[in-house]
């Protein structure tokens, strides 16, 4: 028996409130705002029971609001409290039964400020909770083209009704759902009193939203499972672009790297006898960096080098230094070493002609007994011995364009890590575990 679809308002037949009708011929019950009354809107709106004295939850939507969603009319005609509680968290949020006289009834639902729309389906898949209980990988369900795979399963409380719906709602039924996630998209497999629905949940859209001329729009608050992720304007562009001038930078500045340019001269210097020498050094290519390349022969010790450069017209262009280290051993896990002998100074001639490199050894000490020990004149010869120099000009130098790779790689990583972020606010909930 369905009610008279010509109706369009009733007196409360236990307080005796006006109650206006929006929801349809399907509706069977009405809960009366005003005293709480469940109505059969099918047997001359009789009352059922009452719910008494319970608190309205907070909502944006209203009986009687409507609004356009996905280009079909919606009005409101029922809200349902719902709650849900785990150890001392409690999760509550409201839902909405909305009609159209064209595509029947479906569900506006308002959580931590976010709202969602869901619409029943009469498909023949499901995911039951001894698949999930009994799965080594997380379940998924194939539909619509997607794969959507297990999120949580919950436990929920029906603690307030008002309005009118196409079923009888009762304060305190639980509803066990199942829901299984893809991107933007849900599917809630839900088993009240022993009766299965499958709903499909999307994030309704701020221009679908706006349609209902809300008094007060909600506020979302971080993140819920089907919220849309927010795409950097160009973003695919981005990643495209960005990854391959990065590749592009890297390969130059690897190949520019490997350019030593040409040989200048190469010599052993004698540093052991703790003087300085100097070296004439005649630079023709201005045009690139000259490389000067210092290893030492040192045995368990170090030494310090320091150089100073003049240019052809005497002044100094750099004094700077540089150690040469080597140590080697053996414990209980084997032999061991530890080197860094060589060294390189590299600068920018600004004019040809001959320039002269100053070499010294100011310090040096090596290990012996266990502890550090300076190097007496004597041990310094055994420590430094000759040095050997190798100079090289008209070097490149792929530095710069190692910089610009790293450039390019944040262009093209910002977007992927904001969907990253993105996907793990979205699961973060999720009561899978993998391990």
């Amino acid at each position: 028996m369905t009610r008279s679809p010509e109706l369009h308002s009733v007196n409360c037949t236990s307080c005796g409130a006006g109650l206006d009708i929006y929801g349809g011929g399907r509706v069977t019950t009405h809960i009366c705002p005003y005293c709480g009354a469940e109505l059969d809107a099918n047997n001359a709106y009789r009352v059922l029971r009452k719910f008494n004295d319970l608190p309205r939850p907070e909502t944006p939507f209203s009986l009687g609001d409507t609004g356009t969603i996905k280009g079909v009319r919606y009005t409101v005609i029922g809200t349902l409290g719902m709650q849900e509680w785990h150890q001392d968290t409690v999760w509550k949020w409201v839902e909405h039964q909305v009609f159209s006289e064209t595509h029947g009834y479906a569900w506006l639902n308002v959580e931590k400020g976010h709202v969602t729309f869901s619409r029943r389906l009469r498909e023949d898949f499901w995911m039951s909770e001894h698949r999930v209980e009994t799965s080594d990988s997380r379940p998924t369900v194939a539909a619509f083209g997607k794969t959507f795979r297990y999120y949580e399963t919950t436990n929920a409380k029906l603690t307030f009704a008002e309005g009118e719906f196409s079923y009888v709602p009762v304060k305190g039924t639980m509803t066990k759902t199942i829901s299984a996630l893809t991107t933007g998209q849900m599917l809630e497999f839900s088993v009240t009193n022993g009766e299965r629905e499958i709903h499909l949940t999307e994030y309704l859209s701020f221009e679908d939203l706006q349609t209902f001329k809300l008094a007060q729009p909600p506020k979302p608050r971080g993140v819920i499972p089907v919220s849309p992720v927010n795409k950097l304007r160009h973003g695919s562009f981005l990643i495209g672009a960005g990854s391959v001038l990065a590749f592009v930078s890297f390969v130059l500045a690897v190949a520019l790297g490997f350019d030593r340019g040409a040989l200048v001269r190469s010599d052993d210097v004698a540093l052991h006898t703790g003087q300085p020498q100097t070296i004439p050094i005649e630079i023709t290519d201005t045009g690139g960096l000259t490389e000067i390349h210092l290893t030492s022969a040192v045995q368990n010790g170090w030494i310090w080098i320091e150089a100073e450069l003049t240019d052809p017209e005497g002044e100094t262009r750099f004094e700077t230094g540089r150690i040469s280290e080597h140590y080697s051993g053996r414990d209980a896990d084997g032999s061991w070493t530890e080197t860094n002998r060589a060294s390189d100074i590299r600068f920018l001639p600004d004019m040809p002609g001959t320039y002269e490199l100053t070499l010294s050894v100011t310090e040096a000490a090596g290990w012996t007994g266990g502890r550090e020990q300076k190097f007496t004149p004597a041990g310094l010869k055994r420590a430094a011995g000759l040095v050997r120099m190798t100079v090289y000009e008209g070097q490149t130098s792929g530095k710069y364009l190692f910089y610009i790779g790293i450039l390019f790689s944040l262009v093209a990583g910002i977007p992927l890590l904001r969907r990253y972020l993105a996907h793990k606010a979205r699961w973060f909930g999720s009561d899978w575990s993998d391990d």
